[in-house]
Order: structure tokens, then C-alpha cells, then sequence
């Protein structure tokens, strides 16, 4: 578990976004394209292995052997990417949120959140709301 969403996205965001690097399958490039085109939907390793070119259960020993996670935590991280960068949009709530990076509800998306930076999205939402906030009352002060 990682300390903060911060830390947590700076040391994973590399592997996330660099499959050549780790000179992967073109079956887990295929996969990895596929999930981060439709992370936002109800995703099937059926549907993955069917964009990749192979089996299922194939593609599932492929994540494991060359990411070293399975096929749902990856969708997962993918997700949890893309709604850390909602969350700083106050507007947003976090069943929409929950919504558009493709978790079934707010519940299930907290819990899952919860358990990868071990503090509830509302909570990240305030702490970074707040970090905002002191940022632009520095700047207001050095302005004056």
C-alpha cells in the first residue's frame, strides 16, 4: 500500500503507460490498448482476450507473467488513474465519478479506493481541495 494517491500514481503511472519498455507481448499491448480505450464500461476478460487474439485463460497468464497482476487489478488501476483525476473537480460527485471510470456504484468504487491509498475518495478530494486552496492563498500573499 502506498502512503499517499501521489506516491501511489507516480510509481505506477510508468508501467501503466509503458508496455514497450517491458517489451510485452503484442497480445498484452492489444489488451492493455483495449482496457484503457474502455475502461469506462463493464469489461469482460472474454471481450479483452477477444480483442487481444486469444484465449481467456491465456491472457490471464500473460498478465501475471509479464505485470505481475491479474488482469481485473490492472482494469482496476486504470480506473483509479482516471478518477484521480476527477476527483479534483468539485462538481463532480463521487457516484458520478464512480460511474464514468466504469465501478457498477459509489460503494464499491470507495471500497476499492480505500484499499489502494487507504483513505475514502471523499477524503483525497478534501485533502487536495484543500492543498489547492493554501496554494492560492500563497500566491495571493506574494502577490500583495
Amino acid at each position: 500500500q502506498y502512503t499517499t494517491p501521489k506516491k501511489w500514481h507516480e510509481e505506477i503511472t510508468p508501467v501503466l503507460t509503458s508496455s514497450q519498455a517491458l517489451r510485452m507481448s503484442s497480445h498484452i499491448d492489444r489488451a492493455i490498448e483495449y482496457i484503457k480505450t474502455e475502461y469506462a464500461s463493464p469489461i469482460r476478460r472474454r471481450e479483452i482476450a477477444q480483442f487481444a487474439g486469444i484465449q481467456p485463460e491465456y491472457l490471464s497468464d500473460l498478465f501475471r507473467q509479464q505485470l505481475g497482476i491479474s488482469v481485473t487489478a490492472y482494469i482496476n488501476k486504470i480506473r483509479l488513474l482516471e478518477s484521480l483525476k476527477l476527483l479534483r473537480e468539485p462538481n463532480l460527485s463521487i457516484e458520478d465519478i464512480a460511474f464514468r471510470t466504469g465501478f457498477y456504484d459509489a460503494v464499491h468504487y470507495s471500497k476499492v479506493f480505500q484499499k489502494q491509498y487507504g483513505v475514502r475518495p471523499s477524503v483525497y478530494r478534501a485533502q487536495y481541495l484543500t492543498e489547492q486552496k493554501q496554494g492560492e492563498d500563497t500566491d495571493a500573499d506574494n502577490e500583495i
